[in-house]
């Protein structure tokens, strides 16, 4: 879990006030993190990083010792506040936030944009306080001025991580979060329940659509939700989800049925038997065939 916290410093400290200016509600969006997962039954908190960032207002030096350690004050105010026995914690920091802009100075629409973003992206000079300096300097600092105002505030910031493990479910529990909570099953535990009911019924059906939204990319998931449509004869969706599918026996087998339940007997018929010699499809194939007039 993934998160920015844009915490208010007074000018030059780097201990964190709780109650000074927006603070509440940005500390407020760690808290939840770290709660959300502490609070999870089944997850435990494995690592916790925060990187601190500083804008590029005043000397690179400064802002190093800015950056890096209001990014270790948020720490231990998270650490003062929760138990991480156990948990891995890194601090990492930027002194001075380009990258971030560079991307605000693109998306704007400042009269020197583009001397601006040349600036920013030169090589020369490799010092970035000299760097700086020509953004101040250029065209007599109009634009360094609405810089400071608008843009430099979100370059201080400071990103955090929330790693934690979710531990595996037992079927029954599995039964039971699928409906509640779905995102903390892997596929293998969402399979292990669409086993415990019969074969292309309701809630076998509504397994496999389950896991086809929780991993809408994974190819087995798509072809198990394609031949779910097929059964329910939703073929507009099943042609949908064997796009996602792995070129495979079993995929040509679901195209063959959807050609079949089109009246295209003749394709759906070379299909099968193009498919006779698959020996872990001969008793699906064979009966397909057979209800081809």
């Amino acid at each position: 879990m993934d998160g920015s916290a844009y915490l208010d410093f007074p000018v030059n400290q780097t201990a964190i006030h709780p109650d000074y200016r927006n603070n509440p509600a940005e500390l407020k969006k760690i808290q939840q993190t770290v709660e959300a997962v502490k609070n999870d039954p089944y997850a435990t908190i494995t690592s916790l990083s925060i990187k601190g960032y500083a804008s590029p207002e005043g000397t690179y030096k400064g802002n190093a010792y800015l950056a890096e350690n209001r990014a270790k004050a948020l720490l231990n105010y998270v650490k003062d506040r929760y138990d991480l026995s156990g948990v891995k914690l890194s601090v990492d920091f930027e002194p001075e936030d380009w990258e971030g802009l560079e991307a605000a100075v693109e998306k704007g629409n400042l009269p020197d944009k583009e001397e601006l973003l040349a600036i920013i992206r030169a090589d020369e000079p490799a010092d970035w306080d000299a760097r700086e300096w020509k953004l101040k300097t250029l065209n007599g600092g109009t634009s360094y001025k609405v810089l400071l105002r608008d843009v430099y505030p979100a370059l201080r910031h400071s990103d955090y991580r929330v790693n934690y493990n979710i531990r595996n479910f037992t079927v029954d529990e599995a039964k039971r979060i699928i409906q509640s909570d779905p995102s903390k099953l892997s596929l293998n535990e969402m399979f292990m329940v669409a086993e415990t009911y019969e074969a292309g019924s309701e809630p076998f059906n509504e397994v496999f659509e389950v896991a086809v939204r929780m991993y809408p990319n994974d190819p087995v998931s798509n072809l198990n939700a394609a031949i779910s449509a097929i059964n329910t004869r939703q073929l507009d969706k099943a042609k949908r989800y064997l796009t996602k599918a792995n070129d495979c026996p079993e995929k040509q087998l679901a195209e063959a049925s959807i050609l079949m339940l089109e009246g295209k007997t003749n394709e759906a018929r070379t299909l099968l038997e193009s498919l006779q010699n698959e020996p872990n499809l001969k008793e699906a194939v064979a009966k397909n065939l057979e209800m081809i007039p």
